[in-house]
């Protein structure tokens, strides 16, 4: 069996060998707790003097309060005190209270970039719609003014632009209304014209009797083809008649013919003595009279419907219609754009008159609940807890100077011993 034996431990190795050694930089602290007592009465005396000599600042506050618009259904998404932050916090601002107080000269040497940070802070209350407005000075008149002044002029810049969004708005709107006033006015325009130029409803009037009229062409042709019909009839029965006719009739018919052959003949008998005379046919007269007036009225009815042929009412489609459906679709047309025009024009003029309204109602003010006053008393200079801080801090350094000095210093002498 072999025994391994580890060479002894060598007590002259520094720290730095095996790790940092927790104990002795501790023992080095002990050591050293005079100089770290020192340096913590040095760092906490210098903080206290400092806060002992630096000089009184006041602090003046003023609260603005958020208002919500009183006709607005739901403006939640609206009503965010961060989206008025920086109508408060401007350069505009800044240099404007800068200019105004002359707070670019000493001792405070303002500048816009930094004019919030160093002089006046805008910060909201959590969970509310306030905002604090805080002024640091070494003048307490001079802090609220300058409070009082950044509060204004974010109330006066709020209002401002809400005026200005109302303008746009409203000048927005007001284009749109200028323009569709001036489409209706055109429309109206071209459908008058129209109106007056092809006179739909004296064309509707004049179709109307055309059509009437043309209803009664079929009947004019029939009873024009019957008077025909019965004006051949009856000129082919007037030719087969005579128109002289002889009659023979006894001489006793006449009795003023038979007394004058009794007077002639005494001894003669006048009973077989006959009378032969020629007159016109009563029925040839009839029937060329019946003639003459089928033959006038006959002409009247070609007359007529010569008529209604000229003006093309024997055709399948009248002219006349033609041209009034194409008339009639223009001003269909027409007044379906002239209602188009109306109808946009109206919703513009209504949108246009509630465009105000309606901006206000969406819009949110600034007001201010709290003007700041000049403070009676300074801020306290919190010297105990400045000298407190500067104990700790006195301390911290000098135990890090330390712990940095033992561990420099015995990594050094373990080099030292490691080669004589």
């Amino acid at each position: 069996m072999t025994t391994a034996y580890l060479p002894a431990r060598d007590m002259r190795r520094g720290p730095s060998e095996e790790g940092f050694d927790v104990r002795g930089a501790v023992r080095q602290l002990w050591r050293s707790r005079i100089l770290i007592a020192v340096a913590m009465l040095v760092a906490g005396g210098a903080a206290g003097v400092t806060s002992l000599m630096s000089p009184r600042v006041y602090s003046a506050t003023a609260a603005l309060l958020l208002s919500r618009s009183k006709i607005a259904a739901d403006n939640s998404d609206l009503l965010l005190v961060s989206n008025f932050l920086p109508l408060i916090e401007n350069s505009e601002a800044a240099i404007e209270v800068i200019k105004r107080f002359k707070l670019d000269a000493p001792p405070y040497k303002a500048l816009p970039d930094t004019f919030f940070e160093t002089l006046v802070t805008v910060e909201p209350v959590r969970n509310s719609l306030v905002v604090n407005i805080t002024a640091r000075m070494q003048d307490p008149q001079l802090a609220s003014n300058v409070v009082n002044a950044v509060a204004q002029l974010g109330v006066d810049t709020a209002r401002r632009v809400s005026q200005d969004e109302a303008v746009q708005a409203r000048n927005d709107i007001k284009a749109q209304l200028d323009e569709a006033r001036a489409r209706l006015d055109v429309a109206e325009g071209a459908l008058q014209k129209a109106k007056s130029t092809h006179q739909v409803d004296l064309l509707k009037k004049d179709a109307e009797e055309m059509l009437k009229e043309r209803a009664s062409f079929h009947a004019l042709t029939i009873e024009l083809e019957g008077e025909k019909g019965g004006l051949a009839k009856s000129e082919a029965e007037l030719a087969k008649r005579q128109q002289i006719d002889t009659v023979h009739r006894t001489i006793l018919q006449d009795p003023a013919m038979a007394t004058a052959a009794r007077a002639v003949q005494p001894s003669t008998d006048v009973i077989g003595l006959q009378l032969k005379t020629e007159e016109v046919s009563p029925v040839y007269r009839d029937i060329d009279k019946n003639i003459a007036e089928s033959r006038a009225k006959v002409a009247a009815l070609e007359k007529e419907r010569a008529q209604m042929i000229a003006r093309h009412l024997d055709q399948p489609a009248l002219p006349q219609l033609t041209a009034l459906y194409t008339k009639e679709t223009i001003i269909d047309r027409l007044e379906m754009e002239r209602d188009l025009a109306k109808k946009v024009y109206q919703d513009v003029a209504t949108s246009y008159e509630s465009a105000r309204l309606l901006v206000a109602g969406r819009s949110s003010a600034l007001h201010v609940i709290s003007a700041a006053l000049p403070p009676d008393t300074p801020e306290s200079r919190k010297v105990a807890r400045n000298t407190l801080i500067g104990l700790i801090s006195g301390f911290l350094i000098a135990a890090i100077a330390v712990i940095l000095r033992y561990a420099l210093l015995g990594d050094s002498s373990h080099a030292l011993g490691a080669h004589p």
